[in-house]
């Protein structure tokens, strides 16, 4: 329903159906198994067609007012927040069901909502997508081969080993850990393209990575794209790590976006914006703020709406893309920026305080 990888089958259903309800049942746990199960009710097109009803029910740590149901199910025409006996609970929404024929991810709407991100859309600058390019970490589909935590010392230490950002690094603005991982990383870029490197000219990688050929060759997918038995299957352009960027976390419960200008490689659990060379330092600011803010939640849960269990929100690259950012040259955008700025030079882990001024300062700006 929300990703772009069901274009087609959302694609089908609106060109072919009359959907009459969507029930969207999040991470309530209704069945033993680890899904999000989710109702779909339609008809042949020869009905009449109106409004799609839209549910989506998802659990929360913000229980205000409400009853206390027994089951799910008799609480699916409320709207607003709700508990059940086993003391979890609930925000369910009531809206309709916003599509545009092509197989756009599909969106709950209200009066209130649409609203909401009309006035965002018109306090938006620029998106995401236009300060830099989103790219997934490195996936070496052996990582137990190349990436450690620390490298034994009673063996060669392997030259090509180079600092690894994982998802333990992840903070707001910067990042609370700075103790990186290290993969041992075998590429590199000759006239601007990138290729595995000559093992012969690393005597110690060579060897290291001999003891597990075995298992490397076993990654036949690797030799069928004719590529080195020893090569990251996903290494991204090497070129590109000693540049300045921003690292966020695929899977978390509060936005993590953190800049990062040592040069570590990004691991797969993480993704990270290539900033485009004609990218302000403004604007890289204004977007940590927006990134980390209570805001970006706000956006994220009303625009796409896509949680996993334990409230977590997937960054993917279509969410992020679209993230807004306002005007830079605003006086209350400087502040932002410049509040940013100071973390970033600090280099310290912001502070409850910290975090709620911008919070404050970047709603003004969108709302």
């Amino acid at each position: 329903m929300t990703i772009r990888a069901g274009k087609s089958v959302r694609e089908y259903l609106e060109n072919r159906v009359y959907i009459k309800q969507v029930t969207d049942f999040g991470d309530t746990k209704l069945f033993d198994a680890a899904v999000l199960p989710c109702i779909i009710v339609f008809s042949s097109k020869d009905h009449n067609e109106g409004k799609t009803r839209f549910t989506s029910i998802y659990q929360t740590h913000e229980l205000e007012s409400g009853e206390c149901f027994e089951s799910v199910f008799d609480a699916i025409d409320v709207s607003g927040f709700f508990s059940l006996e086993d003391g979890r609970a609930f925000e369910i929404k009531q809206g309709e069901l916003l599509t545009d024929k092509n197989g756009a991810p599909w969106q709950l709407t209200t009066s209130k909502s649409s609203k909401w991100l009309a006035q965002v859309d018109d306090s938006t600058w620029k998106r995401f997508s236009d300060i830099g390019r989103i790219r997934v970490g490195i996936k070496t589909t052996a990582d137990n081969v190349f990436i450690k935590e620390i490298w034994p010392d009673d063996e060669p230490t392997p030259e090509l080993l180079m600092p690894l950002i994982t998802h333990r690094n992840a903070g707001q603005i910067i990042p609370d850990n700075q103790d990186y991982w290290k993969v041992l990383y075998p590429h590199t870029t000759i006239n601007g393209k990138k290729v595995a490197v000559n093992l012969e000219m690393y005597p110690n990688s060579l060897g290291y990575l001999q003891q597990h050929r075995r298992q490397l060759e076993g990654r036949e997918y690797v030799l069928k794209a004719h590529r080195n038995w020893f090569e990251i299957w996903v290494p991204q352009n090497p070129e590109a790590w000693k540049n300045r960027k921003i690292v966020f976390r695929d899977i978390a419960e509060k936005p993590q976006f953190w800049l990062d200008d040592s040069g570590a490689i990004v691991n797969g659990d993480c993704y990270w914006i290539e900033i485009y060379d004609e990218t302000s330092d403004d604007e890289v600011m204004l977007a940590l703020a927006v990134a980390n803010s209570s805001f970006i939640e706000d956006y994220y849960d009303i625009k796409f709406n896509n949680k996993l269990y334990a409230r977590k929100r997937r960054y993917m690259t279509q969410y992020v893309d679209d993230f807004p950012i306002p005007d830079p040259s605003s006086e209350g955008a400087k502040e932002v920026i410049s509040l940013v700025r100071a973390i970033v030079l600090n280099n310290r882990p912001c502070n409850h305080d910290t975090m709620s001024n911008l919070d404050i300062a970047i709603s003004e700006l969108f709302c």
